[in-house]
């Protein structure tokens, strides 16, 4: 509801704008690769991991000029990371697959050559935590493994105790969760004119997160920001045009 009222809101403003200026709007898809930044000091054997995911938006942007434009592209995606275990726990881990609905608005700088446009992004984004789900393997501490022979030492937890692997739906705790995520961005791009009147177009973008992804449940808690790559690919299409000289006819 937040994200239809800030879109109609910014199409209302841009449409009494009296410059020179045209209206898109498309349909766009990707990848991301998201990494949970933090510190793990105090755990051994211990990594974070970036974890891929993927995502939809439609971009809506209203080019003033031939080089200044603002976007605002609603985007439903994924933040996904790994924690996975090293040395004597080799093989056991625990992944979060988290899927937000994020709104970047940003500001974007052009510059046209023919048909070939290269575009420049910065500036800032909302983002809700809709839902997750995690998957993992973990040690069963009830259920020991096969013996191994009397001549071999056991060199990993698996194979002194049954592996539980697991995939579910994760049920947020209100208590920790911080389910909105404020952060910036910056992007680079370039898109190509078709005669037909689509763009075409890709889109390297970086967003980090400015506040932690979990709120302070603990002593000691170390910080954890997210940080996405997201790489992706679409169309545009004009929906309005106007010109300078429309009212010298």
């Amino acid at each position: 509801m937040r994200t239809r009222t800030f879109l109609v809101v910014l199409l209302y403003f841009i449409s009494g704008l009296p410059a020179s200026a045209q209206l898109s709007m498309g349909l766009e898809t990707g990848m991301t690769r998201n990494h949970l930044y933090t510190s793990l000091n105090n755990r051994s054997n211990t990594a974070y991991e970036a974890v891929n995911g993927w995502l939809i938006g439609v971009p809506v942007t209203y080019q003033f000029n031939s080089w200044l434009g603002i976007q605002a592209d609603p985007l439903l995606m994924q933040k996904n990371y790994r924690l996975r275990r090293t040395g004597y726990y080799d093989g056991v881990y625990h992944q979060n697959n988290n899927y937000y609905l994020k709104l970047p608005v940003m500001a974007q700088l052009c510059l046209q050559y023919h048909r070939l446009q290269l575009f420049l992004h910065a500036g800032g984004y909302v983002a809700w935590w809709m839902a997750g789900r995690i998957k993992g393997v973990q040690p069963a501490i009830l259920n020991n493994a096969d013996p191994l022979p009397a001549d071999e030492e056991p060199d990993n937890i698996l194979q002194m105790q049954q592996a539980y692997a697991y995939h579910e739906r994760y049920t947020f705790d209100a208590r920790k969760d911080r389910r909105i995520e404020l952060g910036g961005l910056a992007g680079l791009g370039a898109g190509w004119q078709l005669p037909s009147g689509y763009h075409l177009f890709v889109e390297v973008r970086y967003c980090s997160a400015w506040n932690q992804h979990q709120k302070p449940y603990m002593i000691r808690q170390p910080a954890a920001y997210n940080e996405t790559l997201m790489i992706m690919t679409g169309c545009r299409f004009y929906i309005a045009k106007r010109k300078r000289n429309e009212n010298a006819d």
